[in-house]
């Protein structure tokens, strides 16, 4: 301490008393002037390593799948010095004292040091606080390099500022005492750390505080000057500016710490001053989870456009060991990184009806609303019970915002019901690093037209001889569909009864017809009906054609009989059909033999008799054997003689004779209910039955 009164030495310091005296002269304290008593102290110092952390990285965005590297640096850039401790200004017990200026520095010596005020000593730092308008008589050395933060402490008499420079303006009335605990803060280069590291430059550091007030009088005591040493950490232990077991806390999207100490990088285990050591990880972009089997497409679609775009950030922390103590360094700011998938979507579209047995067409459109590109498009076309289509025009690759036109062709089955059919295409495809995504379908629903519905098939002629045996007999079967056009390429079976069992087969042209022509070896009659066998045409029957075979074997013969039945609902005894009354179906038979007893035709094998029910023609050879049965019913089968609606019913069949000679022919009826016999073509009635006539003498229908 530099003052007048020698009471208030510090005893530590009284050795370098007598080379401050030589420096300084002590002033004589004079009566009426403010002044102060003022001695400082330094309680402690402590070295913390400036340090900076960077945070980079390489990508701006990616893809799943993609390798992001996390990188940066740790610098030392100086050390900051602080020293702590406290002040101490007594007024004089005459006058209040204000302080008017003060300011601190460090300084460093090599030799010839002493504690006063000499040329040996070279200032290293500095702080000052002058009042506005105010000359100080003792100016610092140097005023920047320094922070003082001071603190005053509660003493009677003593009025501290309340904001700003707490030491500056401070009043202190006569005798009362202020007190401060300061912090003195240097930020130190590398080369101010590699200087005072090296006793070769620096022996010894001092703190020298300096205090004036106003209204002094310069020859009495005034102003006033104090130092204390400093202990030099730098010279205390090895390396002391060094950051010592450097880890940096790395944390990725996600949320994961990565930690990189010394262990992952070794430079980290010390770092000096005016150095830097880079440090680098690496962080996978996670791939999303495949669509859960649950998974609608539009929760999945949502779920990957909540990935598109969004960012991937990661920060970093930094923690560290000075000589003094912890160290760290501010954060550096995060770094993000946009996330981009491929977001892709189908929809399908077509015709609102289609042919069975035509192919129905579906454009497809694929859209990519993701900011990555789609690579690997695999599309697959199904409709329900597992068929497939065939796709065309899918590219490899779509880009971002891109949309492309495909197309699905499905050939519908023929056979395919009339009806709603929906056709679903399924859309796969990956990114860049071959991660999969999808299925997403898009569905398009259509109605099939089966032509075979309301078609219609035809077979002529309807009645075709009496042919002598050995020629042959051509049958056409025409088929339309419900719109009355032709149906071209379908496979129709004939079948003959009678006389002559036979099969053919023949497809349909371009107009719709198909033909068959068949030899009679047998004199008989014969019944012919031809079937589509399409799938689909769930065995479409044509009406039947009644084929005559006459070798006059026998003095008479039967050429085919078509028979029309009409319904007696109410049971009548009297036949009521007249010519214009429509029957319920008509039908053409060889002859007329219906549910006969069984011993009336030999080899019967059909169990047919006369209880039979629906009403049935058996068929026999030209000898009388039998050879077949034919129910009475419509092509449907759904009115049957005998049956149903038609449980009582009359009919009437016309066929016609073929006489081998003129003469007299006798004509044996079995029957149960009753009948009316007309035979015309120039015939006569000799004798016989003959009940009940009508009043004409002639059949109903055909007179």
């Amino acid at each position: 301490m530099l003052a007048g009164r020698l009471r208030s030495a510090i005893v530590v310091f009284l050795s370098f008393l007598t080379a401050l005296a030589a420096s300084w002269p002590l002033p004589v304290q004079a009566a009426g002037n403010a002044g102060f008593h003022f001695s400082k102290t330094v309680s402690g110092a402590a070295i913390t390593p400036l340090l900076t952390l960077t945070l980079a990285v390489d990508r701006t965005s990616a893809i799943p799948g993609d390798i992001l590297t996390y990188s940066g640096a740790v610098s030392n850039t100086g050390d900051s010095w602080g020293v702590t401790g406290q002040w101490r200004a007594e007024a004089h017990n005459d006058a209040t004292a204000t302080v008017a200026s003060w300011w601190d520095e460090i300084q460093y010596c090599l030799k010839g040091c002493g504690n006063g005020l000499n040329n040996h000593w070279s200032a290293l730092a500095g702080a000052t606080g002058v009042t506005p308008g105010y000359t100080p008589a003792t100016p610092p050395d140097i005023s920047t390099g320094l922070q003082l933060a001071a603190v005053g402490a509660p003493q009677p008499g003593v009025v501290y500022p309340t904001a700003g420079d707490g030491i500056l303006g401070t009043s202190v009335d006569p005798g009362a005492t202020a007190f401060w605990s300061y912090i003195a803060t240097i930020p130190l280069t590398p080369a101010q750390v590699a200087l005072l590291t090296d006793p070769n430059q620096v022996q010894v550091v001092r703190n020298v505080a300096h205090i004036e007030t106003l209204a002094r009088n310069t020859n009495a005591a005034q102003p006033w000057t104090d130092t204390a040493l400093a202990t030099n950490g730098f010279q205390a232990a090895a390396n002391a500016g060094n950051a010592t077991g450097v880890a940096v806390n790395l944390t990725e999207p996600g949320g994961a710490v990565v930690k990189l100490d010394p262990t992952a990088v070794p430079g980290f285990a010390s770092i000096a001053p005016g150095t830097s050591v880079t440090y680098s990880t690496k962080f996978t972009v996670p791939v999303p989870a495949v669509k859960g089997a649950t998974e609608s497409d539009s929760a999945y679609l949502a779920r990957m456009g909540g990935l598109d775009g969004s960012t991937l950030t990661a920060s970093a922390t930094l923690i560290a060991t000075g000589s003094s103590g912890p160290a760290t360094a501010p954060p550096p700011p995060a770094v993000s990184t946009v996330e981009h998938l491929p977001v892709l979507g189908i929809a399908k579209a077509g015709p609102a009806t289609v042919d069975a047995g035509t192919t129905e067409t579906n454009p497809l459109t694929i859209s990519n609303t993701g900011g990555a590109p789609a690579a690997s498009l695999t599309v697959t076309d199904n409709v329900p019970g597992g068929a497939t289509g065939t796709i065309t025009g899918v590219p490899a690759t779509l880009a971002p915002g891109g949309n492309v036109h495909a197309s699905a062709a499905f050939p519908v089955p023929i056979a395919q019901p009339d009806g709603p059919l929906t056709d679903t295409a399924g859309l796969s495809w990956t990114d860049a690093n071959g991660n999969a995504y999808g299925p997403v379908s898009g569905s398009f629903t259509t109605h099939v037209n089966n032509l075979f519905v309301g078609a219609k098939l035809t077979l002529s002629p309807a009645q075709a001889g009496p042919n002598k045996p050995g020629a042959t007999q051509t049958l056409t079967a025409a088929l339309i569909d419900r719109d009355g056009k032709p149906m071209s390429g379908q496979p129709v079976k004939f079948t003959i009864t009678g006389a002559n069992p036979t099969t053919g087969n023949g497809s349909t042209d371009a107009n719709g017809l198909a033909t068959f022509t068949y030899t009679g070896a047998n004199a008989g009659n014969d019944v012919a009906q031809a079937v589509v066998t399409s799938p689909g045409a769930n065995n479409l029957s044509s009406n039947t054609s009644s084929i005559s075979w006459v070798l006059l074997l026998q003095p008479v013969a039967i050429t085919p009989v078509t028979g029309n039945f009409f319904a007696n609902s109410t049971g009548s005894c009297t036949f009521l059909p007249a010519p214009g009354t429509t029957p319920v179906f008509a039908q053409q038979f060889p002859d007329i033999l219906f549910n006969p007893a069984p011993s009336q035709v030999p080899h019967n094998i059909s169990g047919v008799n006369q209880s039979t029910r629906p009403f049935t023609d058996l068929t026999t050879d030209v000898n009388g054997n039998f050879n077949g049965a034919i129910v009475a019913q419509d092509q449907s089968g759904n009115n049957q003689a005998g049956s149903g609606t038609l449980g009582t019913f009359f009919t009437e069949l016309t066929g016609s004779f073929v006489i081998q000679q003129a003469g007299d022919v006798t004509l044996t009826v079995t029957h149960k209910d009753g009948y009316l016999l007309g035979v015309g073509g120039g015939a006569t009635r000799v004798s016989g039955a003959y009940e009940n006539p009508p009043s004409s003498n002639q059949a109903a229908f055909t007179g």
